[in-house]
């Protein structure tokens, strides 16, 4: 870390630097530190912290029990919902970006040749921050997601009908066909004052739903737990707390394999990898690393990458997923 890292950031700001560049457990509870000495929260008046259910924030005893001893309450949304239920993105982090990106445009044309550098970011970022950072845009982010005022019905059915490509079978099974759902016939009606009798009328009219001919997509998602992803909780209740406290006392065993095997685990032999993998995060070519770095494979692309880069802590490493496949 340098004092010139945070030349131009906004007064009050404190940095904690990382090899990965991602964020880890103990820089979230140094940041739940931050932000109680600013919000100052007590038991007797507490505090709302809403989260996403990223692992630093739900599986951090250290940084559940800071805010617990605080008055800070911790609530996990459920995943894929933060940018409709969490203040923060909703009113916050696009005013932020779009201001930061004015920033960087304006100071590129005032610097002709030159790239912004880790030690402009910070300058940039203060600038766009304190646009971004106002009582408007925080108030209105809390009334759009409902929270406060409160409104439960804040969100209608439009919202929700996105969820149905992956509830509604393409092929309905027999108990699901009603005779609502089968075509109907219509039969012209005869002329009025007219005699019915002898009279020869078209064949029915078989009347077909778009629905019919091109059913909605069926998504069959094949659900797998992850150890990364925290689930929607208070994480600061006691019984959430516990249960966190039980499982970090479990042992963890490291599964290793040679050479690029399948599923997870630990490259440990350069002779017997026959691929010369990258990793996902530095771009470093595996058969250019020392041999005392380690690399894990992701669960899902089977992708391989530096321990040092992924940023995950020793449980969370038996199960790991790429930020691209979370």
């Amino acid at each position: 870390m340098k004092s010139e890292l945070l030349d131009g950031a906004p007064p009050g700001t404190v940095a904690v630097c990382h090899p990965s560049g991602w964020m880890q457990q103990h820089i979230f509870a140094e940041w739940v530190r931050h932000f109680i000495s600013y919000v100052k929260p007590r038991k007797e008046d507490p505090v709302l912290l809403v989260l996403d259910g990223h692992a630093t924030h739900t599986k951090n005893l250290e940084a559940i029990e800071l805010a617990r001893a605080h008055g800070v309450i911790m609530l996990c949304l459920p995943p894929h919902c933060t940018y409709r239920l969490q203040p923060l993105d909703v009113g916050f982090m696009g005013p932020l970006s779009t201001f930061y990106s004015q920033e960087i445009q304006l100071w590129l044309r005032n610097h002709p040749g030159r790239v912004v550098t880790q030690f402009q970011i910070a300058s940039l970022f203060g600038t766009a921050y304190n646009r971004a950072a106002t009582m408007q845009n925080a108030v209105s982010a809390f009334a759009k997601t409902g929270i406060c005022p409160l409104n439960p019905n804040i969100f209608t059915d439009i919202d929700f009908a996105p969820s149905q490509t992956t509830e509604i079978s393409c092929v309905p099974t027999t108990n699901e066909i009603s005779q609502d759902s089968l075509p109907r016939e219509r039969t012209p009606s005869p002329q009025a004052g007219t005699s019915t009798e002898g009279q020869i009328f078209p064949n029915p009219i078989s009347l077909v739903s778009p629905k019919d001919i091109m059913p909605i997509p069926h998504f069959k998602k094949t659900i797998r737990p992850s150890t990364r992803r925290g689930k929607t909780a208070i994480l600061t209740e006691s019984p959430y707390k516990n249960e966190l406290a039980g499982k970090s006392t479990q042992s963890v065993i490291k599964i290793k394999f040679k050479g690029r095997g399948k599923g997870i685990g630990k490259k440990t032999n350069k002779e017997n990898n026959q691929e010369d993998s990258e990793c996902l995060v530095c771009g470093e070519k595996y058969s250019l690393t020392k041999s005392t770095d380690e690399w894990y494979q992701c669960t899902a692309c089977l992708e391989w990458a530096h321990e040092s880069c992924i940023g995950c802590s020793e449980q969370e490493l038996l199960f790991f997923v790429c930020k691209n496949c979370e």
